[in-house]
């Protein structure tokens, strides 16, 4: 319910005790200016809004400075599993 821009956006569109179901919408445009405004690789950027997308979906937020500390903590955790680069940018 924020009037602001965001890099990623996840809608959770599962019914009560149900697998999970949602989609997860990602700004390319915003993810390659954060990539290079925190002077990360793209792929990386990327790997982590995908990853903070996804906890949305499992139901964490982001809404309190802690509660972005734990979700923070999660996203390196899952970043560290996943060596692979999984997207790219041609210019």
């Amino acid at each position: 319910n924020a009037d602001q821009f965001t890099d990623v956006i996840a809608f959770n569109l599962e019914d009560e005790n149900q697998p999970i179901d949602g989609e997860i919408y990602i700004s390319i445009d915003d993810v390659l200016d954060n990539a290079n405004k925190y002077k990360q690789s793209f792929n990386l950027e990327f790997k982590r809004v995908l990853i903070h997308g996804g906890l949305h979906l499992l139901g964490f937020e982001d809404n309190t400075d802690e509660k972005k500390s734990i979700m923070t903590k999660l996203e390196n955790k899952y970043m560290a599993l996943c060596n692979e680069d999984i997207i790219s940018v041609i210019s």
